[in-house]
């Protein structure tokens, strides 16, 4: 078992417990890297609970939340530890099934899918040595621009990491300035100080401290 790659701090959230593909998002919005050369450059974290999950992936060129899924020009992904697949619409293209090998190297890890123009498919686990999937699709590739994802395994929940990025700087609150006559002189009161003599205070019983500390350096002076 791989080390765990640490998630970003600020990413949009998205945890699911069912196989249904219920909610589609807009791929570009969350981080895509559409390009001449990509149709998909896509990295996203995934949280798993027991390893026991089976990850499902829709890529789709529709939006279909809340509504029925429909097949249609989508790429569907599925992993689990031990497997994975990938359909283009309903027909599969390709399966890959390990005895030997784990596709999840911890409970949250780092997932890289690109789709390039010339149809490669690749997905890839950060800390796997290799492409847990490659595969070309030999007639122009679809282009998706909505992403779905589901938990195919006794619905455990699974969640989804994406748009990660740098937290926004937050500015120090403004230094509050202390309301002129609630325990502090005024520039009024201010404009009453000289150096050879105590202050004068519209309010005795709030300038009290100062007061006396100025009474004491005066006898501490005639002590001299």
């Amino acid at each position: 078992m791989g080390d765990a790659i640490d998630i970003p701090g600020y990413c949009d959230i998205h945890t699911t417990t069912t196989s249904q593909y219920e909610e589609y998002f807009n791929i570009d919005a969350m981080g895509n890297n559409r390009s001449e050369k990509n149709v998909v450059d896509f990295v996203m974290y995934v949280q798993l609970q027991n390893m026991q999950e089976e990850i499902a992936l829709l890529l789709s060129v529709s939006n279909h939340s809340r509504q029925h899924p429909d097949y249609e020009k989508t790429y569907e992904i599925r992993i689990s530890n031990v497997y994975t697949v990938i359909y283009k619409e309903t027909l599969r293209m390709s399966a890959h099934h390990s005895h030997t090998f784990n596709f999840f190297p911890a409970e949250h890890f780092q997932v890289h899918i690109k789709i390039t123009r010339k149809g490669l498919i690749t997905v890839i686990i950060d800390g796997l040595p290799k492409p847990i999937l490659s595969v070309v699709d030999d007639s122009p590739p679809i282009d998706v621009h909505f992403i779905s994802f589901g938990s195919r395994m006794n619905a455990y929940p699974i969640t989804w990491y994406m748009y990660c990025r740098d937290p926004p700087t937050t500015p120090p609150p403004p230094t509050e300035k202390p309301e002129e006559g609630e325990g502090h002189f005024s520039q009024n009161d201010a404009a009453e100080l000289d150096e050879n003599r105590c202050p004068v205070c519209p309010m005795p019983a709030k300038c009290e401290v100062v007061v006396r500390a100025c009474a004491d350096t005066s006898q501490d002076s005639q002590g001299r």
